[in-house]
């Protein structure tokens, strides 16, 4: 648990506090638990692990440091306790839902105006990151 103090309510100098106690210890026996998975499956569990503690944690969208108090030492939100339903929220993953069905899938990587222009024929779904 290198990211997290040993006490939640009683966080000493020199502790690292990206999350809290319980979501430093999902997060590891997660992992743990996907690397015995099957190769083809891992994905499934590991994407939606990282997006949940990319949202559960106590920074302020960047991994190069996490709030702290006025003394400097880890403070779950900051000075001000901000945020702390979502950095306190505890992380859980879903289970993935698999379709019994098959379809054909198309993915592409390409300009979304181009990719719309020439794209031609029918589809139940299409998402698409237009350009900025």
């Amino acid at each position: 648990m290198r990211h997290a103090p040993l006490d939640d309510g009683c966080i000493q100098a020199g502790e690292r506090v990206f999350y809290t106690r319980r979501n430093a210890e999902y997060i590891d026996t997660v992992r743990q638990h996907i690397d015995n998975l099957p190769k083809p499956l891992q994905l499934y569990f590991l994407a939606p692990l990282l997006v949940r503690a990319s949202v559960h944690n106590n920074t302020a969208g960047i991994f190069k440091g996490f709030y702290k108090n006025r003394q400097g030492i880890g403070a779950f939100g900051g000075q001000a306790g901000q945020a702390l339903k979502r950095i306190k929220g505890k992380i859980t993953i879903p289970e993935p839902l698999f379709s019994e069905y098959e379809c054909d899938v198309l993915v592409s990587k390409q300009n979304a105006t181009d990719f719309a222009k020439n794209i031609g024929g029918s589809y139940d779904l299409v998402y698409m990151d237009p350009p900025y």
